[in-house]
């Protein structure tokens, strides 16, 4: 790890960071431990709007308790973590909110599919503003918020195809051309401001083909990835449990020559390569029709129907094999703050929670060698802040590890002074996912999680 500061001096920051390394641990030892117990589901919010104020296409949360999820005319916001959610914004009924991203819990974006504008609130959805676009035919199917600064989206899935950008806070926009390489677009994903892909179709006969591109240049300039075989498909939604592992959706347009079998797409190598991968075989005349697809974690994941008539479908082997579940209907959406804790949108929100139990045998004595007391905000975008007391000076040490349990970096901040110290900690370069900080002092040692939203 780079870039960490201490506000009390040098050697402080580096107990911030091993106060969050010690969290990682505990994920470790919950996936291995044979006392260890995990509960999980996914609920319907009761106080979120139904199906009857029609379906939901996107959700997005800035932590556990702030979010704000769209129907095709309205913004509804909570800020307890779904128990409520009161509406903040009504659009024009001739407009249709497809797509959201936030910065922050102050700024954030929504996209319009039937209109070439955006709306935008710096105040956390207190109020919203009109942004035109530069172009009368541009609507928008997702968007990717990297920063206050930095917007990215797509559109639309019925063509013309197009990427648009901002880097300057939505105050000027400019709008790619996708047209030689896709018909339409629906959904993007970005790992930095400069490495994203595309999820769409090319259009043959009216008809399309799934499409994936990819862009190294923050769009400027994209080439195409993966180009499917079959009429009538269309590339749906993404889902990245980690850098490399993905997913996409693919959804199967009606009608009596849609494919016997239905397929997804899964890439292992941070989207560089795709594999079409079978999860349906039709019976009778409906096909599934997928639309929103996620994935906690490489393994678990679920993919969710178009069809209001359709199971929700689950796996546990990242995609090998799939049942049916009773969980939702019509998904769009699915977003993950970390291995416990995901929301998803469709016939209404939807909230995953997984409760852990431990007994931890022999677990590490932290019998007040030091104290970790705070760390915040978490998740975390771009700097995380550490809280910790020591008792007496110590020899200390950070090992931080990925959810998979692979220690990625460790770091030897040497002998910190008794007291307080608290370490600010950029996890900027981090990839959005769940880490644990390994924090040791002399012969102590203490875990916590860290989630990294980018």
């Amino acid at each position: 790890m780079k870039n960490v500061r201490s506000t009390l001096g040098p050697k402080a920051y580096w107990v911030g960071s091993i106060a969050g390394i010690i969290l990682i641990w505990i994920i470790l030892l919950l996936s291995v431990h044979p006392s260890i117990s995990a509960a999980q589901e996914w609920r319907a919010l009761p106080s979120a709007p139904s199906l009857g104020q029609s379906k939901k296409d996107d959700i997005y949360f800035v932590d556990s308790d702030k979010g704000w999820g769209i129907s095709p005319i309205a913004i509804y916001h909570t800020d307890d973590g779904g128990a409520t959610w009161p509406r903040q914004f009504k659009a024009p009924a001739f407009s249709y909110l497809r797509a959201i991203g936030f910065a922050n819990d102050q700024v954030g974006w929504v996209g319009d599919l039937r209109n070439p504008w955006l709306y935008h609130t710096t105040n956390g959805g207190r109020s919203w503003v009109v942004v035109q676009l530069p172009d009368d035919q541009v609507g928008v199917c997702g968007l990717f918020v990297i920063d206050e600064m930095t917007i990215y989206g797509v559109g639309v899935y019925y063509g013309p195809a197009h990427f648009i950008k901002s880097t300057d806070g939505g105050v000027t926009w400019s709008v790619v051309d996708l047209s030689p390489l896709a018909g339409g677009g629906v959904d993007i994903h970005f790992w930095n401001k400069y490495e994203g892909v595309l999820l769409g179709g090319v259009l043959e006969g009216g008809r399309p083909r799934v499409v994936i591109l990819a862009t190294s240049d923050g769009g400027t300039t994209w080439e195409k990835r993966f180009e499917g075989s079959r009429a009538g498909e269309w590339g749906w939604k993404f889902s990245f449990p980690t850098q490399d592992i993905g997913y996409a959706s693919i959804q199967t347009e009606p009608g009596s020559d849609a494919p016997e079998t239905e397929y997804f797409l899964k890439t292992v190598d941070g989207g560089q390569t795709w594999e079409e991968k079978p999860f349906w075989t039709q019976s009778g005349s409906q096909n599934y029709s997928a639309q929103g697809i996620g994935f906690v974690t490489p393994d678990v994941g679920w993919i969710g129907s178009w069809r209001s008539n359709m199971p929700t479908l689950a796996t546990t082997d990242g995609g090998e094999t799939w049942s049916e579940t009773d969980f939702g209907r019509r998904l769009n959406r699915f977003r993950f703050l970390s291995d416990t804790l995901g929301y998803a949108s469709g016939s209404t929100f939807f909230k995953y929670s997984k409760a852990v139990a431990t007994s931890l045998e022999g677990s590490d004595d932290i019998s007040g060698a030091f104290r970790v007391s705070e760390v915040y905000p978490n998740p975390a975008r771009f700097s995380l802040t550490v809280e910790v007391t020591l008792t007496n000076a110590s020899q200390t040490r950070i090992d931080i590890y990925d959810l998979v349990g692979r220690k990625i970096d460790t770091l030897e901040p040497g002998m910190l002074t008794s007291g307080q110290h608290r370490i600010n900690i950029d996890v900027s370069r981090y990839s959005s996912g769940l880490y644990f900080l390994r924090l040791s002092a002399g012969s102590h040692r203490e875990t916590r999680k860290m989630v990294v939203v980018n």
